[in-house]
Order: structure tokens, then C-alpha cells, then sequence
């Protein structure tokens, strides 16, 4: 499984929408949710992928493909 493949069904789960939904471009902000589900699918993003990516840098993240940066 691609790196892309895993991140979206991990963003589909999260947010509880069809994997289909999710594309590298699709923006942060579109999906539903509060800046708590941003956090939380951070943490999964990390734990999944054993990466860390700090404070600053998930300021910079916008669309769901801006993730496979740090993984």
C-alpha cells in the first residue's frame, strides 16, 4: 500500500467519509470537523507513519497530500 493509500484511508476513518472522498488536494479545512480533529489525526498520522511533526509545521499543512512531506 502506497504511502498516499494508507494516509487517506486513515483520513477517511477519522473523518468518517468514504475514502473515495479523499485526494491529495483536498483541503484540511473541507473536511468535517474542529481544529481538535486536526490534532487528533495528526497523532494518528504520527503513530502510524512513526514520524513527528512538530507545532510548526502543522501550521503549513493545508491540503491532505501537504502530510506525505513529512512521512
Amino acid at each position: 500500500m502506497s504511502n498516499f493509500n494508507q494516509l487517506a484511508e486513515i483520513v477517511a476513518h477519522h473523518y468518517a467519509i468514504n475514502v473515495n472522498k479523499v485526494h491529495e488536494d483536498t483541503r484540511i479545512s473541507e473536511l468535517p470537523g474542529d481544529e481538535f480533529d486536526v490534532i487528533e489525526l495528526v497523532l494518528e498520522i504520527e503513530k502510524a507513519f512513526h514520524v513527528k511533526i512538530s507545532d510548526a509545521d502543522v501550521g503549513t499543512i493545508v491540503t491532505v497530500g501537504d502530510f506525505l512531506k513529512f512521512i
